[in-house]
């Protein structure tokens, strides 16, 4: 008796599974599914600027390169708290030292600056080279607190979606019925138009008027 119960117990949960699927077969039938990416871009003026600094010195001996080039650093990055950084805004990194095959020695530092006050950008750049730098590069400009300038681009992402989606049931002789499910996928901030500044190696680095953020909503919509 205790076998033919476990059998009928068996028996019920493999009918339920199947009802299930055929229940689920059937509700799937006349449902047309699509995914739609829609594209959301919303432009603001920057606000703070990110770049490396590189520094690089040539000496006799190890010893000298990497005091030299820790002198160097320290000097520079005085200059770039006296424009208005805050400490913690600067992100410093050891030196690397190198043998070269002449017999002499090559420093290379390079550390992160985040300045908020974009109006400083060129001046303090000036300022750096004349300290001794070697470079100024990786320059990202960006918007602080963009969360809300964000959220407008992921929202014209999904409208955007939404209009294509409509556009494509239309030409199928449905219309949109919901929405079956979302992602959303950033670009990050791009420059759109500038001026210049000044950059590594004396040439030149466009300091934009505005920036571009950009946000794609990839939408699985139902049609009927």
């Amino acid at each position: 008796m205790e076998n033919q119960g476990k059998k009928l117990i068996i028996f019920g949960a493999i009918v339920l599974v199947l009802v299930l699927v055929v229940g689920g077969l059937a509700l799937l039938r006349g449902k047309t599914l699509i995914t739609v990416t829609g594209e959301g871009r919303v432009t603001a003026t920057p606000t703070r600027v990110s770049f490396d600094v590189g520094i690089v010195n040539v000496s006799s001996s190890a010893r000298q390169a990497l005091t030299d080039n820790l002198a160097l650093t320290h000097n520079i990055t005085e200059t770039i708290k006296l424009a208005g950084v805050k400490p913690e805004k600067i992100i410093v990194s050891y030196p690397i030292v190198n043998a070269l095959t002449n017999g002499s020695y090559r420093a290379t530092n390079v550390f992160n600056v985040t300045l908020d006050d974009i109006n400083r950008f060129d001046s303090l750049v000036k300022s750096i080279y004349e300290g001794g730098a070697s470079s100024v590069q990786n320059v990202s400009f960006s918007v602080e607190n963009s969360k809300d300038l964000e959220k407008q681009a992921v929202d014209k992402a999904i409208e955007d979606a939404r209009v294509r989606a409509k556009e494509i049931a239309r030409r199928l002789g449905k219309r949109v019925v919901r929405v079956v499910s979302l992602s959303t996928q950033e670009t990050g901030e791009a420059a759109t138009t500038g001026g210049v500044g000044q950059s590594s190696g004396g040439e030149s680095i466009a300091t934009p008027s505005q920036i571009e953020i950009a946000r794609f909503a990839s939408v699985v919509f139902e049609l009927r």
